[in-house]
């Protein structure tokens, strides 16, 4: 038996696993979860449990029932057992997909930080690549592939995304020093606002004290560069708005998170006065709203540290108090957008411009009026993607229409909706898998195109997707479909650096 396995790991591949020798049945790995934790219990460490680890993740990952059996067993001693809660840490960091459809685990987020994870090779790969942007066009379109990939991780491991914050931190650094022409062709603009889309995923976890260093010093590079480019700021005043809006959910956490959101402000209050104050940003509403909480926090604070001024102190905070009220109250939009992003779901309101677009998006009428009215979506949700969720049905009708120009425009909507929020991929995957099976070949042809985005996007049903693009090419005989899976199974490899 020792021959037989001998010099095995010498020949193994780069995508070779481990072999499953023991073969448990699965209440056998009820009873190896048991031990484990029984094992920890004695020994009255957690070494043990990380001393374990090889031999559960090679009795029970690619198997479904084992892995269920096993983690449902750690998960009922979890509210006991310091033990349990522990070994479910270890094993979301080393293969997250094993929890993901079990519990949102409440982790320790400084078990976190001294822990190892698979998805580090994933961050560093990503942030890499985005803090090393090509410039021209075509760098441009590279960028958005690897913004798809790290806004799909984002959006499923927030947390273990945050690790490397620094990383990120230390990408956007410097590059205020180039002259405003090159900063943007250059596609460092572009970097900024890729990485500001990644914090606002991030939300609230990115919020939490243990990363509020990192995220003031990455706050202090948009601050930076408003400084910097303040006469060019007009170019760039969406992503101005969009940065503002950040702070305004930074602020709207309370407690300490908005004593440290505060402090920052008033330390940066010079740039934020001067836009406030300059002609193109100074209507801009979630600017005007900053600057009044932020008045209104100051005040706050000078009067808890001048005790000898209380009396004046008060009757300021009193006038100041009255002034944010009547602006709040026309403030009401801003509020709700930004508690809706806080809380990871749409941030825009269905208002009366939106209303018109999606009844004349859904309406029936001519190709050409059709195709008309789905470009002035793709004008209109150029700056606010966000408002896509709204027309998601209709959007994914359009991916079945006769006329390939529709269905070109549907998908350009579609995956701009899925970009700007992941989390609605689960929606939007059956109609896109009866597309690929769609007996129209313009159909399964257009669906094919966009294969490896969705891919992308839907990685945890990739199997399911690119098994049927497989069968489509296997037994459709209607078409070629090895490029569309070449470029798609690129694209994943390189979300690791393959």
């Amino acid at each position: 038996m020792t021959r037989l396995w001998q010099g095995r790991h010498q020949n193994s591949g780069k995508n070779s696993k481990e072999e499953d020798i023991l073969h448990l049945s699965v209440n056998a790995v009820k009873v190896l979860a048991e031990y484990i934790l029984a094992e920890a219990v004695e020994s009255g460490t957690h070494a043990s449990l990380e001393n374990r680890i090889p031999l559960i993740l090679q009795s029970i990952q690619d198997k479904e029932t084992k892995s269920s059996a096993f983690i449902n067993t750690i998960i009922s001693q979890a509210d006991t057992s310091s033990y349990a809660k522990q070994l479910l840490l270890l094993l979301y960091m080393k293969l997250p997909r094993l929890l993901a459809t079990r519990l949102s685990p409440p982790l320790s987020t400084n078990s976190l930080l001294r822990s190892g994870s698979c998805v580090d090779i994933i961050s560093y790969t990503l942030l890499t690549n985005l803090a090393n942007p090509p410039p021209g066009r075509e760098g441009s379109l590279k960028m958005q592939d690897y913004d798809t990939c790290a806004r799909k991780l984002v959006s499923c491991h927030p947390q273990l995304f945050l690790r490397n914050l620094a990383l990120l931190v230390a990408g956007l650094q410097g590059r205020t020093q180039l002259d405003y022409t090159l900063f943007r062709i250059q596609n460092h603009l572009a970097l900024f606002t890729i990485c500001l889309g990644l914090l606002e995923l991030a939300r609230p976890h990115v919020f939490g004290s243990e990363h509020a260093e990192n995220l003031e010093a990455c706050l202090a590079t948009y601050i930076n560069m408003c400084s910097v480019y303040f006469q060019r700021r007009e170019s760039f005043v969406g992503l101005i708005d969009k940065f503002v809006n950040f702070l305004n959910s930074w602020l709207a956490q309370g407690g300490r998170t908005a004593a440290h959101a505060t402090k920052f402000l008033s330390n940066n209050s010079e740039v934020l006065i001067r836009l406030s104050s300059a002609p193109g940003t100074d209507r801009m509403a979630s600017l005007r709203y900053l600057m009044s909480y932020s008045f209104s926090s100051t005040q706050l604070n000078n009067k808890t540290e001048d005790l000898e001024d209380d009396k004046k102190k008060s009757t300021e905070l009193s006038s100041a108090d009255k002034e944010i009220v009547c602006k709040r109250q026309d403030q009401d939009d801003i509020c709700l957008q930004i508690c809706s992003s806080s809380s990871g779901t749409s941030g825009c309101r269905l208002d009366k411009e939106v209303e018109i677009l999606l009844a004349s998006v859904a309406a029936p009428q001519p190709t050409e009026s059709l195709v008309n009215s789905l470009q002035d979506l793709l004008r209109a949700s150029l700056p606010r993607p966000e408002l896509l969720i709204h027309f998601q049905d209709v959007l994914t009708n359009y991916i079945h229409h006769e006329r390939e120009i529709v269905r070109s425009n549907a998908y350009t909507c579609l995956l701009r909706m899925l970009r700007q929020a992941p989390r609605t991929w689960r929606s939007v995957l059956p109609e896109y898998l009866s597309a690929l099976q769609s007996e129209d070949s313009g159909i399964h042809d257009s669906a094919c195109k966009h294969l490896p985005d969705f891919t992308i996007i839907c990685q945890e049903e990739a199997d399911t997707i690119l098994t049927t693009v497989f069968r489509l090419g296997l037994y459709g005989g209607r078409m070629s479909v090895s490029g569309y899976l070449s470029d798609t199974i690129t694209q994943l490899n390189a979300q690791v650096g393959r």
